[in-house]
């Protein structure tokens, strides 16, 4: 799970947690998920001079002050239109498939994630720049309970393993399936990395677990991940395509149940 999906829940729990009246300090600068950030703001639409805050905690005090009331994790539809390749687009946050959303009484605001390279130094962190838009009628986003998601990711854990070890022994991703389904079922622990994108004693332990689950199985990206990989046997290839897209929803179910318990 990159980095850009872990800030992400980050924001949406802790916004949450404080429209909740449970507000927890937090040094989002030594947060593993926003390592990679030198400079984020929050803005409204696209234009720069509708800057809202230029740090997360100046964001929460926006939300608070301001009268909203919730915070929730967007997930959107799986919509591949070249096939397994583009996942590893999808992925990025940025591409607005995972983004944190604030509620007012009668309107919602989709915080889409835009992020460029420093223009002198192209080694240096990214700039990140949240901007705001009211979510408008037509626009929908996937959702579940926590054990509706469990269960769909315990499933779909299960096919990804059978795939794997019957198409593609040679490859190492059912550990990392194996782990999630661990996870899922208690016997082991997430790792804290998971923890610091939740607010400490707020969550209940199944938000974490179904976020650690997600994390330990992972296996989305680009070159030599499980999403690059063809078979000329179209039967084999369909079942492929067709297992990947599941896996992908119910991960992305699975972290939208995670962060949008009630507290």
């Amino acid at each position: 799970m990159n980095s850009s999906i872990g800030q992400v829940i980050a924001l949406t729990t802790f916004a949450n947690a404080a429209l909740c009246g449970r507000r927890v300090p937090f040094d989002f600068d030594s947060n593993p998920w926003f390592a990679h950030c030198r400079y984020l703001c929050f803005q409204v639409g696209e234009d720069s001079s509708h800057l809202l805050a230029q740090n997360v905690e100046s964001w929460l005090d926006y939300l608070v002050q301001t009268g909203f009331t919730r915070a929730y994790l967007w997930f959107e539809p799986l919509n591949l239109s070249s096939g397994m390749q583009d996942i590893q687009m999808l992925v990025f946050a940025g591409n607005s498939r995972w983004a944190p959303v604030t509620c007012l009484p009668d309107l919602e605001i989709l915080w889409h994630e835009r992020f460029q390279l420093d223009k002198e130094d192209k080694d240096k962190p990214w700039m990140l720049t949240r901007a705001g838009f009211r979510v408008m009628p037509g626009q929908s986003s996937l959702t579940s309970t926590v054990s509706e998601a469990a269960a769909e990711l315990r499933t779909s854990l299960d096919e990804m393993t059978t795939f794997q070890r019957r198409h593609r022994p040679d490859e190492p991703f059912d550990k990392m399936f194996d782990t999630g389904l661990q996870i899922l079922d208690g016997t082991q622990r997430w790792a804290d990395r998971v923890a610091s994108a939740f607010p400490p004693d707020i969550y209940p332990d199944e938000s974490l677990r179904l976020v650690g689950a997600v994390e330990a199985a992972w296996t989305l990206g680009g070159m030599g991940w499980w999403n690059d990989w063809s078979n000329k046997e179209s039967a084999i290839q369909a079942e492929f395509e067709e297992i990947t897209k599941r896996y992908y929803v119910t991960m992305g179910k699975a972290l939208f149940a995670a962060c949008n318990v009630t507290l």
